[in-house]
């Protein structure tokens, strides 16, 4: 995303940034379901935040090919 932000330049990385993402939101969701409180408030915490981060680079992806 920097060459986006920075010159304009759309040019998504190689590696697959949503798989990630849903890897890493299933991960959290198995530490809500079995982790203590703490680890639960934690994986809650870092669910929200991969699942807004996945849709922002949706977005970014969408917005990119657009304009290729």
């Amino acid at each position: 995303m920097t060459n986006l932000v920075e010159y304009g330049i759309f040019s998504p990385p190689v590696v697959d940034v949503l798989s990630y993402l849903d890897k890493l939101m299933l991960r959290a969701e198995g530490m809500i379901a079995k982790g203590s409180p703490g680890v639960q408030e934690s994986a809650r915490n870092l669910r929200a935040y991969a699942a807004l981060s996945r849709q922002l680079y949706q977005q970014y992806l969408e917005v990119g090919s657009r304009e290729e």
